[in-house]
């Protein structure tokens, strides 16, 4: 397993580089950095822009660039906001919290919902149960998230007034106001999440329900209960753990979305006002901290994966 562990870790440094690699050559191919941080380049005098260019460090060629901000992340720093002039950790630090707690709070949703709904369809298979669950799935996958907070804002804030449209309250310092104001967010963000779940719970389910060793638990006499959630969803979770896994960077690209619907000041809102304001520190710290994110959930769900089930040989 340590050995595993080791060379997860090393794969992982060529995908980073190359996502940072690829956002930072994007973004300086939107025009030149000056002109756009000062939304009139032309205006200023060459000297102005010579001082600037060396004040940012825009003044070597590009490689070089991309390899001195990788050597400061390396150590820590991330630069300073082109907008606020603000260390970008700093920006990061008020920000990552309100992001996590968001995506934390949808990614449970998404599993309450799932797990009792793919069981059950799968176990009444057929049934208007099931029929009932496929619908709302492909429902839950059809709409778009942004079109479903902004109904929902419509439906639960405008007209029945019980939530609030927009803001965001900490459920670890407020539990009641911070559940009113994340319950509309959690739910744009964790339908669509539920439903790929749900369908892979049931699709999982129905395989090992037909198995020879479920046909022995209940010619054993076992009751229906522990054959479904001892000795099924057991063995039918397998899969699913590592879909749940890979979400995780799904709901956070979601909530780049999500939070700018919801005006939630977290790190999606906060990566939308860097791109127009071509802050690209800022761009480019938060692009890394979610390529971390999904590269680290993906090493944690395979080791769970090997943890749960013993024949896979992950060394």
């Amino acid at each position: 397993m340590g050995s595993f562990i080791v060379r997860r870790l090393l794969q992982m440094i060529p995908v980073v580089l190359l996502v940072t690699i690829g956002v930072f050559l994007l973004l300086h191919l939107t025009g030149d950095p000056i002109n756009l941080l000062m939304g009139n380049g032309e205006a200023l005098d060459p000297e102005q822009v010579a001082l600037l260019k060396q004040e940012y460090g825009l003044d070597h060629p590009l490689i070089n660039q991309y390899f001195m901000w990788l050597g400061r992340t390396v150590t820590g720093d991330l630069g300073r906001s082109n907008k606020t002039q603000r260390p970008v950790i700093d920006e990061l630090k008020d920000r990552l919290p309100v992001t996590l707690e968001l995506g934390l709070f949808a990614w449970l949703f998404s599993i309450i919902i799932a797990i009792p709904a793919g069981i059950v369809s799968a176990v009444k298979r057929g049934s208007w149960l099931d029929v009932s669950a496929t619908i709302i799935t492909i429902g839950g996958l059809a709409v778009p998230g942004f079109w479903l907070g902004t109904m929902l804002i419509l439906l639960f804030a405008v007209q029945l007034r019980w939530l609030p449209p927009f803001g965001f309250v900490s459920v670890f310092s407020n539990p009641i106001e911070g559940i009113k104001s994340l319950a509309l967010p959690v739910i744009s963000l964790g339908v669509s999440a539920a439903a790929l779940n749900m369908r892979q719970i049931r699709s999982s389910m129905l395989e090992v329900l037909v198995q020879d060793y479920i046909r022995t638990a209940r010619a054993k006499g076992l009751r229906e209960r522990s054959v479904i959630w001892v000795h099924a969803l057991k063995n039918a979770g397998l899969p699913v753990i590592t879909l749940m896994g890979m979400q995780i960077g799904r709901l956070a690209g979601g909530a780049v979305v999500i939070e700018n619907v919801f005006a939630i000041p977290g790190m999606g809102r906060l990566m939308v006002t860097s791109i127009l304001a071509s802050d690209f520190p800022v761009v480019q710290a938060c692009v890394l901290i979610i390529a971390l994110a999904v590269l680290f959930s993906n090493l944690i769900t395979d080791i769970i994966y090997g943890y749960l089930d013993p024949r896979i040989r992950l060394s």
